[in-house]
């Protein structure tokens, strides 16, 4: 494979898979009416803001009027914790062919690592989330500190998923560099 294809691959196989990986995520789990339900009430996912608290938790689930949404946001929150094998999986692949590409014999542990730390972030986030969403069910307080936990899990995550993604077009750069 040439120089242009692999960078094209490169960039196309995350890509792909965390867009259309993302829809049928949405599909799966049912979750257009609580998408609807949310930007009705001015309230965005929790898992797309960098920051949130108990206040914005209370919120966002109280966005969610009828069972049939709130039932679809807890699915898509359980299916969401297989979707990081598929956006991650992508972009370590994404990763290991730059590196072929370049001929780095090394180990691509350093390379991966961001990769393995964005999954883990993903999962707390989801893990937490479930866990308050459960206490809210059972008309339980929401416990401020795991709301906490779960906010810089997914802050952790974002960045990490920057850094990844810069990683990989520092590779597509590097890669566009290298003499024929």
């Amino acid at each position: 494979m040439g120089r242009v294809e692999t960078i094209i691959v490169m960039l196309a196989i995350p890509t792909f898979f965390y867009v259309v990986g993302g829809l049928i995520l949405n599909n799966a789990s049912g979750r257009e009416p609580a998408l609807k339900q949310l930007q009705a009430a001015n309230q965005m996912p929790l898992g797309r803001k960098l920051f949130y608290g108990k206040a914005d938790f209370q919120d966002y689930w109280n966005a969610l009027k009828d069972p049939t949404a709130r039932g679809a946001e807890q699915r898509f929150l359980k299916l969401d914790l297989f979707f990081p094998f598929v956006y991650c999986g992508a972009l370590a692949a994404s990763l290991l062919i730059g590196r072929s590409a370049l001929g780095w014999p090394s180990s691509p542990v350093w390379l991966l690592a961001p990769v393995v730390a964005t999954m883990l972030a993903d999962w707390t986030e989801n893990l937490l989330q479930l866990g308050q969403i459960k206490r809210l069910l059972a008309r339980e307080a929401l416990q401020e500190p795991w709301i906490w936990a779960a906010s810089a899990a997914t802050t952790l995550k974002w960045l990490f998923l920057a850094g990844t993604s810069v990683l990989l077009l520092r590779l597509v750069w590097l890669l566009l560099r290298k003499p024929a």
